[in-house]
């Protein structure tokens, strides 16, 4: 062997190593939640409808809409028993019962923790 190829066996023999490649964890999605599992409630115009259960928080993808706020109510009208991407919900104050106006909600996303949103 030459000079040339030992060196070049011995430079591809110490180069380090690359880092393996990680990949995120899909999140965990459901179209449907039960209703009456829903323990709590945050709604912000900029951040969309999450939600606790006894299996933790769930953001709801469908995003932002601009009638969610702070101290609102929602109501579905549904025949089941769940809320559904695709299910409309209705927000109102609950002590005036002013209405702010409809939403769609999509999908539901697992968090982690609690979003970082007023409770009221």
């Amino acid at each position: 062997m030459s000079m040339l190829t030992l060196i070049a066996l011995a430079a591809a023999g110490s180069a380090p190593m690359p880092a393996p490649v990680v990949l995120a964890a899909p999140a965990v999605t459901r179209n449907c939640l039960i209703t009456r599992e829903i323990r709590g409630k945050r709604l912000s115009a900029g951040e969309g409808y999450f939600v606790q259960t006894r299996q933790g928080w769930w953001r709801n993808a469908a995003g932002a809409c601009p009638a969610y706020g702070p101290r609102r109510a929602l109501v579905t009208r549904s025949n089941s028993i769940y809320q559904c991407a695709g299910d409309l919900v209705e927000v109102f104050d609950a002590f005036s019962r002013i209405g702010y106006g409809a939403c769609r909600i999509g999908k539901w996303e697992k968090l982690g923790a609690a979003p970082d949103l007023p409770d009221r």
